[in-house]
Parts: structure tokens; sequence; C-alpha cells
């Protein structure tokens, strides 16, 4: 749970942590879309080379970066990999039942960049983008109602809230002399009780703390609700609107 990415926002100052939310989601959906139709390395080579730019302009570690998908990276890869043992083609090892043929090679590697891609451009927008406005941005942008984009922010919000929670109480058990790491998967089952049971309390504590601080400050949801700092389209935001558009083009202009 180190590793989650989900609700973690790195404070920079850089172009693409200041363009507005709508068009970072607008261009996380055009992106991911692309790298699903890639249909030859060209384009993928391409939108690669789009994320490595947004990655050097947001300012962010790129080991920071990379270091949140190891994990993912070994479940795409596990799944990439398949492809390599089903795929007719020249047969460059094989395995008794199954064979590994070069066209299998490159279909793994072609959809293990695609996936590796989309998960690098995911972490990007969360790492760029404060939950607060990924709520102004569902509610704005795609229309959603002020109760459920709560909802959605609210859950986001929560996930490294409690993956520091789970790691206090790791340390925490580990100093009481407790072996989380050690013996037979049921004994590790039986230890992880002593873990799981406190993080569903301060799940709760704090869940019971939101609602009371809600409450205080007269929250009630409802679309008569305004922002106090309502979102403004910029120059720089139409330019990545314009920038978006041609990156569509030219992989168009690829695939035909």
């Amino acid at each position: 749970m180190a590793d989650i990415t989900i609700g973690r926002y790195y404070e920079k100052n850089s172009i693409i942590h200041e363009i507005d939310v709508r068009v970072k989601l607008a261009f996380i959906i055009v992106y991911i879309t692309l790298c699903l139709v890639s249909v030859n390395w060209l384009m993928t080579g391409f939108l690669g080379l789009i994320l490595m730019n947004l990655i050097l302009l947001c300012r962010i570690s790129p080991k920071a970066i990379l270091k949140s998908i190891k994990n993912t990276a070994i479940i795409i890869f596990i799944g990439s990999f398949i492809n390599a043992f089903t795929s007719d083609g020249r047969v460059i090892l094989d395995c008794y039942i199954l064979q590994i043929t070069d066209t299998g090679l490159n279909k793994a590697a072609f959809v293990f960049f695609k996936l590796i891609f989309i998960t690098l451009s995911s972490v990007l927008f969360v790492y760029t983008t404060k939950p607060m406005e990924i709520l102004k941005g569902l509610k704005t942008g795609f229309n959603i109602k002020s109760e459920y984009a709560m909802i959605i922010t609210i859950a986001i919000r929560f996930i490294p809230i409690l993956s520091e929670e789970l790691r206090r109480i790791r340390m925490a058990q580990k100093m009481r002399g407790l072996e989380l790491e050690k013996g037979k998967a049921v004994k590790r089952l039986k230890s992880s009780v002593a873990v799981i049971i406190p993080l569903f309390q301060a799940a709760i504590s704090r869940s019971e703390i939101m609602a009371d601080a809600m409450d205080v400050r007269c929250y009630t949801g409802g679309e008569e609700r305004t922002e106090l700092y309502p979102l403004k389209y910029r120059k720089s935001d139409y330019m990545a609107f314009i920038i978006i558009m041609l990156m569509v083009g030219v992989c168009i202009t690829i695939m035909i």
C-alpha cells in the first residue's frame, strides 16, 4: 500500500500543475483511448514521446513516478507476456507444450508498453491534480451531481491517508514483537488481524471526524452550492486543447 498513487498530490510549480483540471481530464481520456486503439509501433512511440515530455514538464522526479508503478508493471508484464505463447510465427523457444514465437514477443512488448503508458499517464494526472480540483472537474466538466462528486473525492482522498495509517500500525505492532512477515501463510494471516482491526477502527474514527467537520461547516450538498474559486479557462488551457487536437490529428494520420 505504500506504493499506491491514488489520492497523492505533489506540490510543484510547473505548467502541468497550473492547467485546468477539465483540460487534464479531457487529455487523459483522449490519451488512454489513443493508447488502446494504437495499431503500430510508430503511433505507440509517438504517444510515449508525448508522455516523456509531460513527465519532464511536471518537474516531478521520474524516479518517483516509476517507483509508484513497479508493482503494477510486474502484473502488466506477466499479463502481456502471455501473448508470446499464443501467437503464430517463427518459433524462438520451444518449451514442450508452449512455444515462444517472434510475433508473440513483438505483440507482448507492444501490449506491455501500451498498458505502461496508460498507467503512467494516470499516475501523472493524480500527482499533478489536487483531489478538490478533481471534484470541481467532475462537477463542471462531466455534469456529475455534487453529492456523487463529493463521495468520489472523499474516497480518493482517504486512500493515501489509510495507507499512511497502515504503515504506522504495522510499525507499532512490530515494535511490540508481532511477526508479520515470518512463518507459514496461516500464521501470517492470523497475525494480520492485529493490523486489519486497528486499521478499520482508524478508518471509522476518521470518517466520524470528517462527518462532524462537514456538519459544523453546515455542508448540505445540492446544486445551489457555489464555488469560492470557480474554474476559469486561461490562454494556457486553450493552448493545451489545441495540443490535444494536434495529438489526435497526428495519431489519425499515422493510423491511416
